[in-house]
């Protein structure tokens, strides 16, 4: 069984990644894929462990089916301080 403290540190990388390719996805304005991109965000969230990455997600992934970007936004910059605050706890305990 992998430690959870490996899983939580491999979740920050990927979900830094994920929502840096959705910050990209957004600024061309394609809101299909973010909606995807959100969609799948949810799903992984839930997997690893993190409601709120999973609610956040989920509300993301609805209003772009709406097409209300400044929401959106809005939710991927929460999301974007989760990921900060687990990249800093992931630093912390490799010191």
């Amino acid at each position: 069984m992998i430690a959870p403290e490996i899983l939580r540190a491999k979740f920050a990388v990927s979900f830094t990644r994920r929502l840096t390719d959705l910050h990209d996805i957004l600024d061309r304005g394609d809101l299909i894929a973010a909606e995807r991109g959100f969609h799948s965000l949810a799903g992984i969230g839930g997997t690893y462990g993190f409601p709120l990455v999973t609610t956040l997600a989920r509300r993301a992934e609805q209003h772009c089916g709406s097409a209300r970007q400044a929401k959106v936004q809005r939710l991927l910059d929460r999301l974007m301080a989760i990921a900060t605050e687990l990249r800093e706890e992931r630093d912390r305990a490799a010191a």
